[in-house]
């Protein structure tokens, strides 16, 4: 229904979320869902420009506007983006939509060793080109999407025809400089039904008892080092990862599966390295004691004991999403 409002308007939202026929607008706003193309429109905070939200005592609260040049007061459209229904339940969204693009083609390469991607978006980064995503596939997620190789990058363009063959070619020349094991172009409805396979990779649905889906949030230049880390951390705890990462953003999404005792170890491990890691889905019974902030530091203490003045300013009682700020997935007196 959201897609059909514009189907025949010239326009679209840049903005593909997974599993698009069971989520809501609401749902993706209150989890700050991103998605691949952040790399040419940013992210769904840049997108939303109102928000009507019901408060805890039944009172419809109303900010934002239609308009983009809303400056009055305090932003608290950024402050619900995100705040995952424990400030209030949005009832409307007010969101802005693009030009749909005459043209649009995605090129999926994929090589043999990680370094390789590394050093082609390296590349890239160096150039005035401008793709819209840009998403790094490991080998595990290279097979979830059906194809084979070893790692794996595909680079979304968008705009005129002219600018995409000019991406096209470029990005060929490119590549070739770093031996891939194939390039191959999609355009149409199988470039949408590659990324649409790409942006389930990060579904916070269907995990085994066993498995979660974390988040690790970098500097892009510094994304081959989380890499290696994460490798490492999951070859030292005895664990297996389905990896993709917005590679020019810098935001890793990882599907790990091991024991429990593993998992909180490696998320401590990575914690401690790079600071922003979240748990984004996980069994609640298998592993109850996951910090689903990670491993609290000086600094992440500071920022949630923030988070939970808001939220005891907007809830007190804590009958929104209760224990949802907490570093042990409990809820406390005020939480």
């Amino acid at each position: 229904v959201f897609k059909r409002c514009w189907q025949n308007t010239g326009r679209c939202f840049p903005l593909t979320c997974p599993c698009p026929t069971g989520a809501t607008i609401g749902g993706v706003v209150a989890t700050a869902t991103d998605a691949p193309r952040r790399l040419g429109y940013g992210t769904l905070r840049d997108l939303v420009q109102g928000v009507a939200v019901v408060e805890v005592d039944g009172t419809v609260t109303h900010h934002g506007g239609q308009v983009v040049k809303n400056v009055s007061g305090y932003d608290m459209v950024r402050l619900f983006h995100g705040s995952h229904g424990t400030l209030g339940i949005m009832v409307s969204v007010n969101v802005r939509t693009i030009p749909r693009p005459p043209a649009e083609a995605t090129l999926l390469i994929t090589f043999t060793r990680p370094d390789q991607v590394l050093g082609l978006l390296a590349a890239i980064a160096a150039t005035q080109l401008t793709p819209t995503a840009a998403e790094y596939l490991d080998y595990e997620a290279l097979q979830a999407i059906g194809h084979e190789g070893g790692y794996g990058l595909a680079l979304r363009m968008e705009g005129t025809e002219a600018a995409c063959q000019r991406h096209l070619n470029d990005l060929r020349l490119m590549a070739a400089k770093y031996t891939p094991l194939f390039v191959e172009v999609f355009r149409e409805e199988p470039m949408r039904a590659l990324w649409s396979q790409i942006v389930n990779l990060t579904a916070m649905t269907g995990l085994k008892s066993y498995e979660a889906l974390l988040r690790l949030v970098v500097l892009p230049a510094r994304l081959g080092k989380a890499l290696a880390d994460l490798e490492q951390g999951a070859v030292a705890h005895n664990m297996t990862l389905r990896t993709s990462a917005r590679a020019l953003n810098g935001v890793i999404y990882t599907r790990v599966s091991g024991a429990a005792d593993g998992l909180r170890a490696l998320v401590a491990d990575l914690t401690r390295a790079w600071n922003h890691c979240q748990v984004l889905a996980c069994d609640p019974v298998a592993h109850a004691n996951l910090p689903r902030w990670g491993t609290p530091s000086e600094r992440m203490v500071a920022s949630l004991e923030l988070m939970k003045s808001i939220k005891w300013a907007f809830d007190p009682a804590g009958t929104l999403n209760p224990g949802r700020l907490s570093y042990e997935r409990r809820a406390t007196s005020h939480e």
